[in-house]
């Protein structure tokens, strides 16, 4: 395996890992939200955008961390 293709490697599992990172930061902006929604309306919304934002962060994580497994010992 080239060092590029390490590079390459390296790079996808970190963007998989902050694009994780990101959805997590988005549910608990999203249940933080529902918590303070007036309108039951809303707070569904909200509990619903944290649920997607939960199954799409949970979808990424096996994704990068094989990755992560993939990469040669230094």
């Amino acid at each position: 395996m080239s060092e590029s293709d390490d590079e390459d490697r390296a790079l996808r599992s970190a963007a998989l890992l902050n694009a994780q990172s990101i959805l997590v930061a988005r549910q608990r902006a999203e249940r933080a939200a529902a918590e303070r929604a007036t309108c039951p309306q809303a707070r569904r919304a909200h509990e619903d955008m944290a649920s997607a934002y939960a199954q799409l962060a949970e979808n990424a994580r096996p994704e990068a961390e094989q990755q992560v497994s993939r990469r040669p010992a230094a």
